[in-house]
């Protein structure tokens, strides 16, 4: 079951406004069953993508990237686990800083898939004491969104301030977020998904350097499953690769692709293992990856 009544909102009216940016629900609805509340959803948000419910999970999309609904900071569900959040809007809160999630306080599973930032925003911050999993897919104007024309941002950092975090699963195009955060919350990180879509030849140039970074920052990775086009970015800086220190990947057990790797990316794998020899290597023919 879900409790309406834990929800926290600034306002105290009884249905959505449609000219707020917060969601108002009605106080009396008490406990429902989740296919209830589904099938009343409808009734219960206004000018809001359909919510759907499960157990301690939300699901929240828009049919198509319309980028016009803007996730309220005023929202909490303190006892939710799991969190689906497709073609949103977020904001930046009072203290200037884009930190939606912070008042989710049970949540385990976080999936962002296409979401865009306003206010100009830089940053998405994902701060989280009890967030395990985290799946972030990242739009891209060669999906048919144009930046120079919008109003809002898709191109973001991400900035992870959640210390229990062990699995992150990456989804993008031809940019590559930066990634930072606290030591403990990238130090926690043991399984990672690098999913590139593009190679080289359509990806921004700081890419290569940005990816890098990842690996370094995230430096006790235990499994690493990445693409080909992801292979061809780092391929890219792989000389510059070859003259700095690299101190990551000493934790590594597992390396896997999502199809054969022939050279020169072969030189790319075995910068990648040479703190971790031992580590197994798979290949696999079949996709990896079913979100895009």
């Amino acid at each position: 079951m879900i409790d309406l009544d834990d929800i926290s909102l600034s306002g105290a009216k009884c249905l959505m406004d449609k000219s707020e940016d917060s969601w108002l629900w009605h106080s009396q609805l008490g406990h429902f069953h989740c296919e209830l509340l589904n099938i009343m959803s409808k009734d219960i948000v206004v000018s809001l993508p359909k919510p759907i419910f499960v157990k301690d999970k939300l699901d929240l999309l828009l049919p198509g990237p319309r980028f016009d609904q803007i996730f309220p900071h005023s929202l909490s569900f303190p006892t939710l686990t799991t969190l689906s959040l497709k073609h949103l809007v977020f904001g930046c809160n009072d203290d200037g800083c884009v930190d939606p999630f912070s008042t989710f306080n049970m949540l385990t599973t976080l999936i962002i898939d296409k979401c865009v930032l306003v206010d100009n925003a830089q940053n998405l911050r994902i701060s989280s004491t009890k967030l395990v999993n985290l799946t972030i897919c990242v739009y891209d104007f060669l999906s048919g969104c144009n930046p120079r024309t919008a109003d809002f941002e898709i191109y973001f950092g991400i900035e992870l301030y959640a210390p229990t975090l062990h699995t992150f699963d990456f989804t993008g195009g031809h940019y590559i977020p930066k990634l930072f955060g606290s030591k403990t919350a990238l130090s926690s990180i043991k399984h990672v998904n690098i999913n590139l879509k593009q190679t080289m030849e359509d990806s921004f140039w700081e890419n290569p350097s940005i990816l890098f970074n990842w690996l370094v920052n995230l430096v006790n990775i235990e499994s690493l499953t990445i693409t080909k086009p992801a292979l061809q970015v780092l391929s890219y800086a792989h000389e510059d690769l070859l003259k700095v220190d690299f101190p990551s990947l000493c934790n590594l057990k597992s390396l896997k692709f999502n199809q054969i790797i022939r050279p020169p990316l072969v030189t790319v794998i075995d910068f990648l293992l040479q703190n971790s020899p031992s580590a197994k290597v798979d290949f696999s023919s079949s996709s990896l990856w079913t979100r895009w």
